[in-house]
Order: structure tokens, then sequence, then C-alpha cells
């Protein structure tokens, strides 16, 4: 597509606001139309009064996709047509800043019923308080606030053109609405909560009659903590705002998704409620039906594919709720998943090519897709190779992959660069040298570790063999490791332990990850770290990371695919029995994390489909 880039006429820059567009086309009833639409940053798009289109357009300005989104159902004879577009404006997790605009054309065959351009009408929409800047987490991005007792009389102008925009087609298919999900009201202090059965992501809708004008703060949230969903957790502000008019009030905001299981009210009098809770969006799938003996995997397996649905969207999110981030790891595994627990493969597609346009020139991948962040996790950069890898295995996609694999050799030569006189690659300063959330995972205990002195970690040294294994599995191209393996073992490995400690300063620390991958790549087979894996001296893996420590178990002997599965049955059922409706980001729940922040829905979690799948019988 090749179109105008479009915004307001003398409209100040400011971050955070909204602009709406209008105007009438043509059509041919009976006959297919067809929209394809890019912006930055979020828009809606209604045709004759009712939502027809909706979408974040999740890339980067250097590289631009527009969504194809069939509106046929909508139109008619004549149409009107409104689009408002939410500039976002501030870097997130989410989101990468570019430039304020709409672009998008309605077809229908060959015919071009309506482009974007200068005749378009366009004002603000001040319902929205523009330029507020409320953040919910720093990954997810902003709030709002929609005040329902503002009536909007700017007036209409020509909108004003900013060159042109040329953006490929995305494709993977768009978000829907699935209705409304049923939902208990309940009286609180100062409100209402809202609850329903399970896990859902949805558009905020309010129908209501308010006997005053007054605001409402609507908190949401996964879980009850100490007795109420919990707004604020140091700077993260999991709350939306909305000031009702004395009367009828009828509202959806289509443009930011709340997940979870609650909602608290705030309000100053009683209300007569119709509904408040969540539409339902979710990713047009098609299950497999997959059937097991035993109820307690078919409840996990169908638990874990509720978890995948929850978190995809316009790409795949780590968590629903408090992120909604696209990373390398987390999607690793649930594209893994996805081969057994769906017939698509357009999603994972779409998720590959955008995270191929985070590459940096410094060979490394963005910490997220599309992401304002400046800083990395390195060893996420060495899962690509994988994940490409399961991608051309599960779909025979030769053409997708082919066209990755400029990516893959950059990634590679970068690390090998960083190989210094020690042999090793020492851990990225000013980079999140993140392995795992389990306690003791890190250098010196630290978790973050973005500025730190030079140090050497174990899994970021395996991890890249492990991706040249892989990258050589994709091309048959071999990168001689061997030198780097040789200085692996003699730095790491302690023989009077029989396990390869995770860093070479401070407290000596040993773990199922680490001591994984060190098998994964073939070390420590002579010593028989093998049969030593199930130690319960080494530190767990968390449920993101068990695939590496189940995959080395399964190399060391097939018959620990019994262990697998009762180790999955046994982690995954504590969860079941505590009400989880989704799978959570860690076994330790909500308290995890930092500062009660652990979600509750974490699609890295969805793990145990795979080895279901391929291991119970």
């Amino acid at each position: 597509m090749q179109q105008k880039w479009i915004w307001v006429q003398d409209d100040k820059i400011e971050n955070d606001s909204y602009a709406e567009f209008i105007g009438t086309f043509s059509a041919e009833t009976g006959k297919d139309v067809l929209l394809n639409i890019a912006c930055d940053s979020i828009y809606n798009v209604e045709i004759n009064g009712e939502l027809a289109a909706f979408g974040a357009c999740a890339d980067y300005p250097h590289h631009k996709y527009y969504d194809s989104v069939d509106v046929t159902k909508y139109c008619k004879a004549e149409n009107e047509i409104k689009i408002t577009v939410w500039y976002l404006g501030i870097g997130s997790s989410t989101y990468k800043t570019g430039e304020r605009g709409l672009a998008f054309e309605i077809l229908q065959g060959n015919n071009v019923l309506m482009v974007s351009g200068k005749g378009l009408l366009s004002r603000k929409n001040v319902n929205y308080k523009n330029g507020y800047g409320k953040l919910i987490t720093t990954q997810l991005g902003l709030s709002f606030l929609y005040d329902n007792t503002v009536e909007n009389t700017l007036p209409y102008k020509e909108s004003k053109e900013n060159g042109e925009l040329t953006a490929e087609p995305r494709g993977r298919q768009n978000c829907m609405l699935n209705g409304r999900v049923p939902v208990t009201i309940s009286r609180i202090e100062n409100g209402y909560r809202i609850a329903w059965e399970r896990e859902a992501v949805g558009f905020l809708e309010l129908d209501f009659v308010a006997p005053k004008a007054q605001k409402l703060t609507i908190v949401y949230g996964e879980h009850l903590g100490f007795g109420k969903v919990l707004r604020m957790n140091g700077s993260q502000d999991f709350s939306v705002e909305f000031i009702a008019k004395a009367g009828e009030n009828q509202y959806r905001n289509a443009f930011r998704r709340l997940a979870g299981r609650y909602l608290d009210i705030e309000c100053e009098t009683e209300l007569d409620i119709r509904y408040i809770g969540l539409n339902e969006v979710i990713y047009p799938l098609e299950k497999k039906g997959r059937k097991f003996a035993d109820p307690l995997s078919q409840k996990i397996y169908d638990v874990c594919v509720h978890t995948l649905v929850c978190c995809m969207h316009d790409h795949y999110e780590d968590c629903p709720w408090r992120e909604q981030a696209l990373y390398v790891m987390d999607s690793r595994n649930q594209m893994l998943c996805g081969y057994f627990a769906f017939n698509e493969t357009e999603f994972p597609a779409s998720n590959l090519r955008l995270i191929a346009d985070g590459l940096r020139e410094d060979g490394l991948l963005d910490i997220c897709y599309p992401s304002g962040k400046e800083y990395t996790i390195p060893f996420f950069s060495l899962i690509f190779p994988t994940q490409l890898y399961e991608y051309k295995l599960y779909t025979q996609d030769n053409e997708l992959v082919e066209s990755l694999l400029p990516i893959v050799r950059r990634i590679l030569d970068g690390f090998e660069k960083r190989i210094d006189e020690t042999g090793l690659i020492p851990a990225l300063k000013g980079h999140w040298n993140y392995y795992e959330w389990t306690e003791g995972s890190y250098a010196d205990g630290e978790y973050s570790g973005r500025i730190t002195p030079t140090h050497y970690d174990l899994i970021l040294n395996c991890a890249y063999v492990y991706a040249c294994d892989y990258f050589e599995k994709l091309t048959g191209e071999h990168r001689d490791t061997t030198a780097l393996k040789a200085a692996i073992e003699r730095n790491f490995y302690n023989e009077e332990k029989g396990f390869f400690k995770l860093c070479l300063t401070g407290k000596e620390r040993y773990s199922q990850l680490g001591n994984a991958f060190a098998y994964l790549i073939g070390l420590g087979e002579k010593q028989g770290l093998g049969e030593r894996l199930t130690s319960n001296e080494l530190i767990e893996a968390s449920l993101s990371m068990r695939a590496f420590y189940y995959d080395a178990l399964l190399k060391a002997d097939e018959k620990h695919k019994d262990y697998v599965l009762k180790d999955i049955k046994t982690r995954y059922k504590k969860m079941l029995d505590e009400g989880a409706t989704t799978f959570w980001e860690t076994e330790l729940g909500w308290r995890d994390t930092i500062g009660f922040a652990g979600s509750l829905c974490h699609g890295w979690s969805a793990l145990p489909i795979y080895y279901l799948c391929k291991y119970e019988h």
C-alpha cells in the first residue's frame, strides 16, 4: 500500500493524543469491501456507526505494515466512515515512537472507493484527555481518561498531508470482538466489584445510569491481593478513568485492552448498572481437538490453550495484564506450543518478521518488538535461531526462513566477535543479563546487571553454542565452537561438585538451567552429568525455562519422559488447586517478581502442551 500520510491541521505536537477523521464513500452492494489501514499508533474504524475494525499498528517506523480488514458486512450503497487514531508518542515495551499519522484505502475488487488525503475532514477528539501521559506500566504504556460530559464542538477541517506512507501487508488475521464476558456485580466500599469466572482479555464496556456527573476510577487485575484489586505498585497504576454524565452512559474503549478477572469501580454514588465489564478480544483461531485419557492432563492442556489464547493479539504477549510485550524467549515457547494446539501458522510468521525488524546495529535484537527501550536481553537474541528452526520444522515455510537467515548470521557474528582473550563471551555491559527469575540465577545474585564489572556467565556462553548448533540444522553451515566449549568446561566445571557453575565471580551457584544448557551442547556427558540433572543440589529452573531442562533430561535418557510428565503434573496441579484459570509467570504467582507484580497469565508457561502432545499416551 502506498497512500497519503495524514493528520489534523494545525495540531500542536502532543503525545498521548487523539484525532478523528470522517468521510463518505459509495459501494456496490453484494460485493466484498476491503479496508487496508496503517497508522501511528492505534486505530478504531466505525462504518455507519458500527465498530468495523480496530488494531494497534505494532511495527517500526522504518518498516511499516498495514492491516487488511473485510468490512463488507458494515457497508451499504452510501456509507459514512469515522476513524479515530490514538497517537502514543511515548516509547514503551510495546511501542517505538514514530511520526503520528494515518494512511488507508478502501477497495472493492479493482475499484478504489476511498483513500486517505487532504480531502478527508479531521479534528481533535477532546472527549479523551489529550496529553495526559498517565502510565499503567513502563512496559505496557499509557492509560486513558474519557470525559462523557464533553460535547466536541471543534469544527472539522481538511486534513494535512505529510508525504506518503509505503507499507507491506502484515500477513495475519485481525483480532475480533467475542462478546461481553458474563460478570457478577457486588458492592464494595466506595463502589462496585465486577468479577468473572476465568481470565479474560478485552475492551472496557460501560452501560449504566448515573444520578449525577461523576468520575469513575476503574482498577483492573488478575487477583484480589489483601482483599482488593491492587491499583498501585510503585510507579505502576493499573487503572483507567471515565467521567460519567448525569443519566445514560454507554461507552466502549477499543484502544487499550484490559486483562484479568476483576474490576474495582470507585464512584461517588450508586449506579444503575446494566453492564460493566470486558468485551472479549480474541485472535481468530481453529483449535486442534486434543483428548487425553488422564483428566488432569486434559485440564492442564485446556488451561494451557486458554493461556495461549489470552496472550495472542497484535502479536504474542508475555502477559496480557502487565506488559502485552513480544519477547523472543516467551514467543518461542508460545510458537512451539501453538504448532500443536492450533491449525494456524500466519501468526508465528508475522511475529518472526516483526522480531527480525528489531535487529540493532550491534547485532543484538531489541528487548521487545517494537520497543522504545535502549537495552536488550542478550540471552534472548540467541534463542532466535531455535525459534526459526522450529518454525521451519513445523510449517515447511522455507521462503520465510531463507529471508531471515541474514538476521541469524548477524546475531551469531556479533557474539563471535565478543569472544575475548579468556576464550569466553563476557556478559554485555549496559544490557539486562537476564536468564531466570529463580533466586540465585544471576551473577553475584543481582537481578539485572545492566551496568556491571566484567563477568562471565555459563548460560550466555552455552546459549551461543546452542544457537550455532541450530543454525547448522537450519542451513547445514558449521560454525566451529570447539575452542569455546573447551573454555566453558575449563572455566565453569567443578570436578568436585560434578556440575557447571553459573558464573565466575561471587558465590558459586549451580542450576538446572545452566547444567541443562551445558549438557545440551555436549558437555558433561563423559562425567555422567545427564544422570545427575535431577539432583536437589541444583537451583530449580522456572516454568519458562523448564523446556531446556526437560530436553536435557530426555537427551540423557528417553525414559525420563515419565519424570517430565510427573513433574509437569505436580507443578501445574498446584496452580489449578489454587484456582488458576490460566498459568502463571512463576510458581509463586502474583507474589513473585517485583512488588507483587507476578502475572497470573503468562504465555511462556503453556509449555506442557508440547510435552503432553509428544509423550502422553
